[in-house]
């Protein structure tokens, strides 16, 4: 699962040059920030083949009426009415520096792809009542991540990127595939949520 994630000006340099028409989000994103679900964040999108950044709501609205779903399941995406059509046609990447997860003792470790400054995580998204909305795919955990969680977001390799937002025939072999390893960048203990 991945249910925090944060960016920095790494991130923010890193994807400037696709925010040519878009500065406000450089400053969205310039400043070091925790993203939780149901907040606003950047993603990048396709539009006429061209990687275009938007910013959007993290999670779907809950068919049940309570809170969102953040989340998709690599497993079960391409078969649940909620996420069917977003995966065939509005796939994104969520940019991130990492990606937090807490152990059995409430102590919060930071993933990250060292010798990186962004993490494209797989995504996709749809609109509901006039806003866009996006969620982060999660599959079987790697062997980083396994100890703390028995999920993890879809990380793509930066030749996997254009494949993700403009290739349908990409998406089963990426939601498939055996997850890159992480880098454990540092475990501390978890201050209060709220």
């Amino acid at each position: 699962m991945c249910g925090r994630y944060y960016v920095d000006i790494d991130v923010a340099k890193y994807i400037q040059p696709l925010l040519s028409d878009h500065d406000h989000l450089y400053n969205y994103l310039k400043e070091r920030q925790d993203i939780f679900p149901s907040q606003k964040a950047v993603v990048i999108i396709s539009e006429d083949e061209k990687l275009v950044a938007r910013v959007m709501t993290w999670g779907f609205p809950n068919p049940m009426g309570n809170g969102v779903v953040f989340n998709a399941r690599s497993e079960t995406v391409l078969e649940k009415r909620m996420f069917r059509e977003s995966i065939k046609q509005q796939r994104c990447l969520v940019v991130a520096k990492g990606f937090y997860e807490w152990d059995t003792h409430k102590n919060k470790i930071t993933f990250e792809l060292l010798n990186h400054n962004v993490m494209f995580m797989a995504g996709i998204w749809n609109e509901y009542k006039g806003e866009s909305c996006f969620t982060i795919l999660t599959t079987e955990p790697n062997q980083t991540v396994k100890p703390f969680h028995n999920r993890m977001p879809i990380v793509l390799n930066e030749d996997e990127v254009l494949e993700w937002l403009n290739q349908p025939l990409a998406i089963e072999t990426i939601l498939n595939q055996k997850p890159q390893e992480l880098d454990v960048v540092n475990g501390i203990l978890q201050e209060t949520l709220f």
